[in-house]
């Protein structure tokens, strides 16, 4: 049975999921973002956040966890002063995406290798 897509979990199976939901030590927004995504019982969100509560690892380091505040940077003045850089791979081919954080445009070309000297 569904729930909008999602699967209704009988009661017997219900500890199993949350054990599953948890098992990565997510904090509790990602274990609840991870179970509305693919489960519903009644009480899921309470079960998630009793779970992750009672989680010892959770616990001892819930503090380093805590979320740093964001930090803006200035806008550039002029095209190209700061540049964000990054390598992907699409299809097998490997590429070099920079994005200027004035204009906010990307730019991509295809590399031949990912050497220092082919990314310069």
């Amino acid at each position: 049975m569904l729930y909008n897509n999602r699967i209704i979990m009988p009661v017997g199976m219900q500890k199993d999921i949350l054990f599953r939901i948890h098992e990565g030590f997510l904090r509790m927004n990602k274990c609840k973002a991870l179970a509305r995504f693919a489960v519903f019982w009644p009480g899921i969100n309470q079960d998630i956040e009793n779970t992750v509560g009672r989680c010892r690892t959770c616990n001892m380091f819930r503090s380093s966890q805590a979320s740093k505040p964001l930090t803006p940077h200035p806008v550039p003045l002029y095209v190209y002063p700061k540049v964000s850089a990054d390598i992907f791979t699409l299809h097998g081919k490997d590429y070099l995406l920079v994005v200027d954080y004035f204009i906010k445009f990307p730019e991509y070309v295809q590399l031949t290798s990912k050497s220092a000297k082919c990314i310069i």
